[in-house]
């Protein structure tokens, strides 16, 4: 979807949460909800940053039932897949959902942290442009 139609979906300002991956696939999931159903674990507090800030639009997420906790690892692992989302931070997920019988889905970023190194597209997971 475009860019603007993304914005227009989503309740929140540009600002306020940014448009990494994660925020993106949570709009969408606004958008079309019998497309994709897709919520934000947590949101990553930015270094100098106001904590007042952060704190404030996690309580919105939680209130538009954005912000959910953690799916359970057999939840995961019942549906066979699942999506590693990586946007101005790594994704918390990422070890279980390489290690679990699943197929794993990855966004293709310029991040890198510990364990991408030795990933192959279409090997050990499956790219997301």
């Amino acid at each position: 979807y475009p860019r603007c139609e993304l914005l227009q979906a989503f309740p929140f300002a540009e600002e306020e949460l940014g448009l990494e991956p994660r925020s993106r696939l949570a709009a969408q999931s606004l958008r079309r909800p019998s497309f994709i159903d897709a919520r934000v674990t947590s949101v990553h507090l930015e270094r100098g940053h106001d904590a007042a800030a952060h704190e404030r639009l996690s309580a919105r997420l939680r209130e538009a039932g954005l912000m959910v906790p953690r799916a359970p690892l057999s939840w995961l692992v019942r549906s066979g897949y699942g999506a590693i989302i990586e946007g101005i931070a790594w994704a918390t997920n990422a070890p279980t959902v390489l290690v679990a019988d699943v197929a794993p889905f990855k966004t293709e970023t310029a991040l890198q942290v510990w364990y991408t190194a030795g990933l192959r597209p279409w090997a050990e997971y499956i790219p997301l442009g």
